[in-house]
C-alpha cells in the first residue's frame, strides 16, 4: 500500500490479516479503508470477489457488518 495509493484492495487483505489474528478494531479501520476506496460496490459485489476459500463464516459475518453500517 505504500507503494501506490491504487492498491486499495490489500486494505481487505490487512482486514483479514487482523481479524484471524483476533484484532477486530485494526480489522475493521482496514475493512473501513477499502470500504471507502469502493464505495460503489455492494456487499454481494464485493462478497463475488472474495475467493470462495476464505469464506469463513465469521470473517464473512465480520466483513458483511461494514455494510449494515450504512
Amino acid at each position: 500500500m505504500r507503494e501506490g495509493s491504487g492498491v486499495t484492495w490489500a486494505y481487505r487483505m490487512l482486514y483479514g490479516t487482523h481479524f484471524l489474528a483476533g484484532n477486530m478494531e485494526a480489522a475493521m479501520e482496514a475493512g473501513r479503508k477499502w470500504r471507502a476506496a469502493n464505495p460503489h460496490v455492494t456487499w454481494d459485489q464485493a462478497e463475488a470477489l472474495i475467493p470462495k476459500w476464505t469464506h469463513d463464516k465469521r470473517y464473512m459475518e465480520a466483513l458483511k457488518k461494514l455494510w449494515q453500517t450504512d
